[in-house]
């Protein structure tokens, strides 16, 4: 089915649509690998045409073109804000600004300057005028935010370098005091402007760091298990890790909200992936089912795990993905959780599969069965019931034959 590099993207079936842009304008049917043509009416002459996509197959048809962001596109007057341009794979899409760079079918927009990198290719574009760089960097350790994640955080120099006008998620990887981050932050001069969002009390907190000093009466206080979002505005933030005492234990972070719930494996991230690290938090909390990364879109779509296929963030990408040690995530939990979790640092728990019993046996209480999935963790006890002090609601609660006899009518 010859028509042009366009339509040679996808394969149609037989009696598609699809519609030429070329004069005079045209519509092409196929059947049986060939395309036919013929010529729209003239009521549609001098109309643009509905060029053929992964969406309109079956309904191609002449008419206006009004194309929504991340659609495959051969020209600007094709798109809904008039910008059709490459994304990282070569398709034409879409997008929303000139002068800022389409990333893929998802319609995600990167600014003018800014790199992104790709976690599929594992290499890194820069994003000039509209045009993404032709030759990419190869990223050895992946993508981190933007950038490959090797020049964010340098294990052999044990650095970590924030660039200038990138919000970061960061969970440190250090025994960092406040004082010693306050100091960092004073290394950028005089003219230091560092904006901090995090989560504290119940609710989003913001801080501003400008000319030495922290604005509004507002602080920032940094402690083991407090992950947040940074972004310098007036240059690369850099924390050299051998400055301060390395983690000896698991660090535990507190989930006691819907969403806001800043977490990491700073001690042994490389035993985590975010399936296995949502495996072990749902096994605490059940109502928590979506653990996403923090980046920003200067980094393009967000990777996030779920336990469910229902739970779709819409601007990011279901996928599992590898904890880094100096990246805070996202938890979220439907029913407002309140629990301490402690990465165990453990392969497996269990072997997967294994059952055990749990529960109860006194006064007459009967044991349930807690069955190993598919992490290596023991989920919740079923069939069992547990010993408790009598209440009025019904149930024998003590378990010694009789209910609610504390409570006579």
């Amino acid at each position: 089915m010859q028509l042009d590099a366009f339509y040679n993207l996808y394969e149609v079936t037989s009696e598609s649509l699809a519609c030429s842009k070329d004069q005079p304008y045209s519509l092409f049917t196929c059947q049986n690998e060939k395309w036919s043509r013929s010529s729209c009416s003239d009521s549609r002459a001098g109309q643009a045409c509905i060029p053929i996509t992964e969406n309109n197959l079956q309904s191609a048809k002449c008419g206006t073109v009004n194309l929504a962001n991340g659609q495959p596109c051969i020209e600007n007057t094709d798109c809904q804000y008039n910008n059709c341009d490459a994304d990282v794979y070569g398709v034409k899409r879409c997008h929303l600004n000139e002068g800022g760079c389409v990333l893929d079918s998802t319609g995600t927009e990167i600014k003018n300057s800014f790199y992104r990198c790709s976690d599929s290719l594992n290499e890194k574009f820069l994003c000039s005028d509209g045009i993404w760089s032709q030759e990419a960097t190869p990223c050895a350790e992946g993508c981190s935010n933007g950038f490959c994640a090797e020049e964010v955080y340098d294990k052999t120099a044990e650095t970590i370098t924030l660039k200038k006008g990138y919000k970061y998620p960061l969970f440190l990887p250090a025994a960092i005091s406040s004082h010693d981050f306050e100091n960092i932050l004073k290394s950028l001069g005089p003219d230091a402007l560092v904006f901090i969002d995090y989560y504290k009390d119940g609710s989003d907190k913001h801080a501003a760091y400008m000319l030495g000093e922290w604005m509004g009466g507002f602080s920032f206080e940094v402690g083991p298990g407090n992950g947040f979002l940074i972004q310098s505005d007036n240059g690369d933030i850099v924390i050299n890790l051998k400055d301060y005492a390395k983690f000896t234990s698991p660090v535990a972070s507190r989930i006691d909200n819907n969403i806001g719930n800043y977490i990491g494996v700073s001690y042994c991230p490389e035993k985590y992936t975010a399936s296995k690290v949502l495996a072990e938090i749902n096994a605490l909390e059940p109502s928590c089912y979506v653990l996403s990364q923090l980046h920003t879109l200067q980094g393009g779509p967000r990777l996030y795990w779920s336990l469910s296929q229902n739970d779709v963030h819409t601007e990011g990408r279901l996928a599992d993905f590898d904890i880094l040690p100096y990246e805070a995530y996202d938890i979220s939990c439907r029913n407002g959780a309140d629990i301490t979790w402690t990465p165990n640092c453990k392969e497996f728990q269990c072997t997967p599969g294994e059952q055990e019993s749990c529960g109860e046996t006194e006064n007459g209480c009967s044991l349930g069965t807690m069955t190993c999935n598919e992490f290596g963790i023991f989920g919740e006890c079923e069939g069992g019931f547990d010993f408790t002090d009598e209440i009025c609601d019904g149930i024998d609660n003590d378990c010694n034959g009789g209910i609610d006899e504390l409570f006579p009518k």
